[in-house]
């Protein structure tokens, strides 16, 4: 059997090298809270022989109760055990069960039939990680492929849903560091119940590979579809970033930051752009407070702070938004640049230049809206639930005439505050040539696995900026 590379973080997770041990504090709620699942298994004992016993599955964790009792005798935390069903035939019986592992840690179940392992075995794939994806799912083409990771659209054998396969190599995982970035991705998913956001459905691992099923969104991502129609409508971009906001202040409940929002990372479900959903949780992270330090995002949607090397909150996600909701309403970005070392410097400063030729059409209620969520002090920026009650968004969920507040001699519109970044074509010259990105034409160039244009200096990054 292949050596897990989740081994040293399963240890962690039960603070020892032993398949059980004894229940803390925290059982008792876990038990009542996140219960998925509870029911009578079998396990042998000592001398070989097949007890029942009664077990409670949680969202990370398996109970198990004493012999006739309702006390909790011991819990396993399987978050990054291995589970494998299997059928035990002799000449006198067939024994369905399945096996929960950890390299040499392992515990045998076994069920009072076919039907109650498949139960099990359905339920408990939403918890640990399963083997031998290819019984289970057959690839049809591939979606895309970066450098560590390739995303294949896949067929459910037993369904036939369509999903996609996000399949890690693991020998790009050279260091502790990359696998925990790993499961950390892992982990927030399997906590993230939204219909904004692609849902991990099962994790399987082979000896070379981790495979994520997840939602398969087809269709277009944010940036393909402004390529196509320049900028959206006050109405439609409405629309689309009341939800992205819904989306954002459920994750921020739940006190998960993002890093990464940008338009790429927003796939289209349909023609209407409010249906969408968020992907790619690579970079996601848990923040109780403002006390980030990785400095990670896309160059051009990255907040300030992180470039300042300052410590951070959730709301480097809204400066992310502020920036899409920028491009959906001019069709360009608020910082273009030549390469990626000009696209992060102006991206540092904040400064965000609204002109005339694209802007003049917009309404002062939206342009105020974008300054206040580019805002460059995150104490000024406004968090997701604040920008919900925005009068823009209010305005036109309410159907008033769209225009009715058009901007049409930007200059008057008023500072937001004393450091908002706000300067006019009045001010400074217009940026060189760009496409509809707000990129300059010669960073873009053609995909190997497709016909979409991709932008170089938006790759993901550490971002290194020396100025």
């Amino acid at each position: 059997m292949f050596l897990s590379i989740f081994r040293q973080i399963d240890e962690d997770a039960n603070k020892s090298q032993e398949f059980w041990h004894n229940p803390d504090e925290k059982s008792l709620s876990d038990t009542s809270s996140n219960k998925l699942h509870q029911g009578y298994l079998l396990m042998p004992n000592s001398e070989g022989n097949l007890v029942s016993q009664y077990f409670i599955l949680t969202t990370t964790s398996l109970y198990k109760y004493k012999v006739n009792s309702n006390e909790i005798e011991s819990v396993s935390n399987i978050r990054w055990k291995i589970l494998e069903a299997f059928l035990e035939a002799n000449s006198l019986e067939t024994r369905s069960g399945f096996k929960l592992y950890q390299n040499e840690i392992f515990q045998d179940f076994y069920t009072e039939n076919t039907e109650e392992l498949d139960r099990w075995v359905n339920i408990l794939s939403k918890v640990s990680i399963l083997t031998e994806v290819e019984d289970d799912y057959a690839i049809i083409k591939t979606l895309g492929q970066g450098s560590y990771a390739t995303v294949y659209l896949v067929d459910d054998l037993d369904s036939y849903d369509n999903y996609a396969l996000k399949s890690i190599d693991k020998s790009s995982l050279s260091n502790m560091k990359a696998v925990w970035a790993v499961a950390n991705e892992i982990e927030i998913l399997r906590t993230i119940d939204h219909h904004n956001v692609t849902k991990l459905y099962k994790v399987y691992e082979s000896k070379s590979h981790i495979h994520l099923i997840m939602d398969y969104a087809p269709g277009t991502n944010m940036l393909q579809k402004i390529f196509k129609v320049e900028s959206f409508s006050e109405r439609k971009a409405s629309e689309f970033l009341f939800e992205l906001l819904l989306t954002l202040n459920y994750l921020h409940s739940k006190n998960i930051v993002h890093r990464d929002i940008k338009l790429e990372n927003i796939m289209i479900c349909s023609e209407n752009p409010a249906k969408f959903k968020l992907i790619d949780f690579g970079l996601a992270g848990i923040c109780n407070e403002n006390d980030q330090t990785l400095r990670c995002g896309s160059p051009g949607y990255i907040a300030p702070e992180i470039l300042r090397k300052q410590t951070y909150g959730v709301k480097i996600d809204l400066f992310g938004i502020g920036v899409c909701l920028f491009m959906l309403l001019s069709g360009r970005s608020p910082f273009p640049g030549r390469n990626t070392k000009e696209i992060l410097k102006s991206n540092k400063q904040g400064i965000v230049y609204f002109s005339q030729k694209h802007w003049k059409k917009v309404s002062k209620d939206a342009v105020d809206l974008v300054l206040k969520l580019c805002q460059p002090d995150p104490d000024l920026r406004l968090s997701a639930k604040d920008a919900l009650n925005h009068k823009w968004l209010k305005r036109v969920k309410r159907g008033s005439r769209e225009g009715a507040a058009i901007s049409r001699n930007l200059p008057d519109i008023p500072r937001v505050n004393h450091t908002a970044a706000f300067l006019y074509d009045e001010e400074v010259k217009d940026a060189s040539p760009v496409n509809k990105d707000g990129v300059n034409n010669k960073q873009v160039r053609r995909s190997s696995f497709g016909s979409e244009p991709v932008v170089v200096s938006r790759k993901v990054i550490v971002a290194k900026d020396n100025s």
